[in-house]
């Protein structure tokens, strides 16, 4: 997951945070509330996130982090939370 434009950049708590807010379907101003952030602080840590994960958009970063927790409960291997 951490091998998009930015090589081996880690995926960070915050971009966890953020990751689980895309795939509970959370828009962009209400993270920005809930966090207590700027809205266009909000955005550009989305867009650094996608960048690590050599994605183009929310969609296609939610679709990844989904598909890597498939993959990892196909193996037993416990998920909590991202």
């Amino acid at each position: 997951m951490c091998t998009g434009e930015e090589g081996n950049a880690k995926i960070t708590l915050e971009d966890k945070v953020l990751l689980e807010a895309l795939l509970q379907g959370v828009q962009d101003k209400q993270i920005a509330y809930e966090r207590d952030l700027p809205l266009h602080i909000v955005k550009y840590r989305l867009r650094t996130l996608y960048d690590k994960m050599g994605v183009a958009n929310r969609t296609q970063a939610a679709l990844m982090a989904r598909d890597i927790i498939i993959y990892l409960l196909s193996f037993n291997v416990v998920y909590s939370s991202l």
